[in-house]
């Protein structure tokens, strides 16, 4: 059986060419980082202290700053921990799940910005 080639065919088979172009999405993994609200960058800073952005991040508005923190637990430490700006209404620290391990924290799988039921661990400046 031949079949004749239509308009549609090849506007169809140039869609299909162009596709993959227009389905990229872009995936990000960060390392361990920290975001701090007002409240806590204060009391390891001072009062009224600014980050210091270092680079931009791929979300608008977002940075890495230049202060590093210390992560402490009963059971480990990590240190040079970055902390991302801007300040945030909530503190959360962003771990992998091995530093998790070896901080001896039960750290659940969440989307940034969830905090219900984390796990607490100590933050020290590390200025």
């Amino acid at each position: 059986m031949e079949r004749n080639i239509s308009d549609l065919d090849i506007l169809t088979e140039e869609v299909l060419r162009r596709l993959p172009r227009f389905l990229k999405i872009p995936v990000e993994a960060s390392g361990r980082h920290v975001h701090l609200k007002r409240e806590h960058l204060d009391l390891l800073f001072g009062e009224g202290y600014e980050l210091t952005p270092r680079r931009d991040l791929s979300q608008p508005g977002q940075y890495v700053c230049e202060e590093r923190l210390t992560l402490k637990t009963d059971k480990g430490i990590l240190r040079n921990v970055a902390i991302l700006g801007p300040v945030r209404d909530d503190t959360q620290v962003e771990l992998s799940l091995t530093d998790a391990m070896s901080l001896g924290v039960d750290a659940p799988v969440k989307e940034s910005g969830d905090i219900k039921g984390s796990a607490p661990i100590t933050i020290v400046s590390d200025i």
